[in-house]
């Protein structure tokens, strides 16, 4: 403990080159030898955090992470004494990461370890809560729209200035723009369009794409009334359709339908329905935005109308 506190700059094996343990740490009410009980206690007189570790099978493991990471830490290695099962000794660690390096990779590389490996806890799931499951259940209905569109441009040719050594003889220009607009519930909602008025105009007509799909999504159509075949599979159904979660006898039970329609779509718990939800983004399919066609459309789209682009 006491040469990890105070480091000294030469003679490190010696005792003579660290002041005595008893002038510099805190020992009152610590039994000795110290013993793994010890530890918190000694932590707490001494406003350090130790964790310790050992080996087995040539492998470095963790046994004592303190519970409270402090600005004075020190990581010691404990071994158990080859003559007496019931004795042990502590050791300083200087590097945590070359004495387990051998163990993480066989390169020479220096390894860094997490710093903060004792402000985490591990919490493990109980036998009743064990499985990882898809919960963004809206997701499973398709976008009411989207957009699909590409750029098409062309070489333009420049003229060289006077006594320029070097210039540029050819630029990008865009020349037309296509989309489709798909709608997922209604053929006669899609439309298609291509225009060589180009990155204004393809500007222009999401900004009015974005209005027409607001108000049509923002209205509510009442459910279609059930048949009596609706009724009867509502009446018996056993599990959600949305969760796909049986029924508990204290469950609320609902008809879930399609706002944009009417169309029931079947029966569910209260609390999915409530979170079933159509989706207010229009998602736009762009072939080869990111490589090439992004710079010619962003800063017209971005700029020409409120909203945001995501």
């Amino acid at each position: 403990m006491v040469a990890a506190l105070y480091l000294a700059e030469k003679y490190t094996e010696r005792e003579s080159s660290y002041p005595h343990y008893i002038t510099v740490l805190n020992l009152t009410d610590i039994e000795f030898p110290i013993t793994f009980k010890n530890i918190s206690k000694f932590e707490r007189l001494n406003m350090v955090s130790i964790n310790v570790y050992g080996i087995e099978n040539k492998q470095v493991l963790s046994l004592w992470l303190t519970d409270d990471k402090k600005e004075k830490h020190i990581n010691l290695l404990y071994l158990q004494d080859s003559h007496n099962d019931n004795l042990g000794h502590f050791a300083c660690i200087k590097n945590l990461s070359r004495l387990m390096s051998s163990q993480i990779t066989r390169k020479k590389n220096k390894n860094f370890l997490r710093s903060k490996i004792n402000d985490c806890a591990n919490r493990l799931p109980s036998k009743n809560d064990k499985w990882l499951e898809f919960g963004n259940h809206c997701n499973k209905e398709r976008v009411p729209f989207i957009v699909y569109a590409d750029l098409e441009c062309i070489l333009r040719k420049t003229e060289s200035e006077d006594n320029a050594l070097s210039y540029v003889y050819q630029r990008h220009e865009a020349l037309s723009t296509g989309y489709y607009v798909r709608c997922a519930y209604d053929d006669t909602l899609s439309s298609n369009s291509v225009d060589e008025g180009c990155i204004r105009w393809f500007a222009q007509q999401l900004n009015d794409l974005a209005h027409r799909v607001k108000n049509i999504i923002s209205a509510n159509v009442p459910m279609e009334t059930l048949s009596k075949q609706q009724w009867e599979a509502y009446c018996s159904a056993t599990r959600c359709h949305i969760c796909e979660k049986p029924f508990a006898p204290d469950d609320t039970r609902v008809r879930d339908h399609c706002h944009l329609t009417g169309r029931y779509r079947g029966p569910a718990h209260s609390n999915c329905n409530l979170n079933y939800k159509n989706s207010f983004y229009i998602p736009i399919v762009f072939h080869n935005l990111s490589s090439y066609d992004a710079h010619f459309i962003i800063k017209e789209i971005a700029t020409a109308y409120e909203g945001h682009v995501v």
